[in-house]
Formats: structure tokens, C-alpha cells, sequence
């Protein structure tokens, strides 16, 4: 059993990518970089890329905007969104991994009134995530947040859960959700589930349904590569 706890972990780490919108405790491994664009709704793309400069340390940034697919005007983002991460606890046989960053990147299109995206973003976050020894590996995750988009709510706190169930190294499905305290716009929470594709280590593909707890839910679907340097 030591054994299989220990292959575990590693089988996990070689992902392409942990698929949910909200943060894990894992991070890309030293000189890891991966890139990827998201297709939301009215004909949204969001780029990506991050990369792990340091053991513990990873840095990102985002930026796109609705219309640049389709018709219509192109509204883009107001700023390019910055993520931070840095793993302050590595998981061990009878310990969860913890991490702590920063993710000023929300989701779907851009509210100017409120100063705020559709889906907010985390903010500063602390999560801490455990691999258990089901299949190829099955992630449990929890966090608590505190988002700076916050002219309609001013507390901006939130708390956050998910699951991944990995079938095969190749193959993933995730379930996430957040309690939505610090957003009027989603009082019966944010309810996201999906599958994660991944081929050869490299190549991985994302399709969602998201918000499923509203009247319209939405379908995204991401793209992207993962290298080393």
C-alpha cells in the first residue's frame, strides 16, 4: 500500500492539466510551462499561459475578451488577469498539499458596471487538496478565498470545493463548487463539471458545463500544450 500511495502522486503530477476553473494544490514542476485558450460564450477566447520558475513557485497571465469569434463588436478585458501560486505544504502519505496565490482572472464576459466578470475571480485564495488511490488517482479539494471584485459585495469572501476522478492518465472528470457568498448574481452557488482529455503528456482538451445551477448554463471548451524548457 506505502508503494501505491507513493506511484500515485506522481502519475497525477504528470497531467497535462488539473482541469477545474477553481484553484488546486498542485503545481507545474520546475521549468514546466503550459499555454492554452479557453472558447466561452458570445464567442469569448481566453489565453493563457503559466510556468514554474522556481520548485514551488508558479507565475501566469491571461487575457482575451468576447466577440473576437463570430460577429459583432470585440470588447476585451479590461486588464490582462495575473496568477501567483506558491506551494507552502507538499503532500505527503498522511498530509494534504497546500497552496497559496493570487488568480485576478474571472470568467466569461466582463461586467463594466459592476467592475467585475460573470464568474469572478478567486483573488487571493489558500487551498489544500488529497490524492487518494482510486483508479488513477482521485483528488479532493477545498479553499477559502477572498476575490477583489467586490463593488457589489464588499465582504468578497467565498469558499470553494472539488473533486477529480482520474479513469486513466489520459482521462479525467471533475466536479467543483463554490458557495457564491461574495456574488448577488449566484445565490444557489457556482456548480461546474467536465472532462479532461490528455494525450501523449502533452496535448490536453477541456470540455464544461458550467453554472449549472442557473436558468442558462454555459458550454466551454480549452485547448492547450504543455512543454518543458
Amino acid at each position: 500500500m506505502n508503494k501505491l500511495l507513493l506511484v500515485i502522486p506522481v502519475s497525477l503530477f504528470s497531467l497535462s492539466v488539473l482541469p477545474c476553473d477553481f484553484p488546486i494544490a498542485k503545481n507545474l514542476a520546475r521549468g514546466e510551462y503550459k499555454f492554452d485558450i479557453r472558447f466561452y460564450n458570445d464567442g469569448g477566447l481566453l489565453f493563457s499561459i503559466d510556468a514554474a520558475i522556481l520548485d514551488k513557485l508558479s507565475i501566469g497571465l491571461r487575457y482575451g475578451g468576447t466577440g473576437i469569434i463570430g460577429y459583432g463588436k470585440v470588447r476585451f478585458n479590461p486588464a490582462p488577469g495575473v496568477s501567483i501560486s506558491y506551494l507552502i505544504l507538499e503532500e505527503l502519505e498522511y498530509w494534504p498539499s497546500a497552496i497559496l496565490g493570487i488568480e485576478t482572472q474571472g470568467f466569461d464576459h466582463y461586467i463594466e458596471d459592476n467592475e467585475r466578470y460573470f464568474i469572478k475571480s478567486r483573488g487571493l485564495y489558500l487551498c489544500i487538496s488529497k490524492e487518494f488511490p482510486v483508479l488513477s488517482g482521485f483528488i479532493l479539494n477545498g479553499g477559502l478565498n477572498r476575490t477583489f471584485e467586490t463593488k457589489d459585495e464588499k465582504s468578497g469572501f467565498d469558499i470553494f470545493s472539488s473533486l477529480i476522478l482520474n479513469f486513466s492518465p489520459e482521462f479525467s472528470f471533475f466536479l467543483e463548487y463554490a458557495l457564491g457568498y461574495n456574488d448577488p448574481l449566484h445565490t444557489k452557488g457556482i456548480l461546474n463539471s467536465g472532462v479532461s482529455f490528455n494525450l501523449i503528456n502533452q496535448f490536453f482538451f477541456t470540455f464544461s458545463f458550467r453554472d449549472l445551477l442557473s436558468d442558462t448554463y454555459m458550454r466551454t471548451f480549452q485547448v492547450g500544450y504543455k512543454g518543458h524548457l
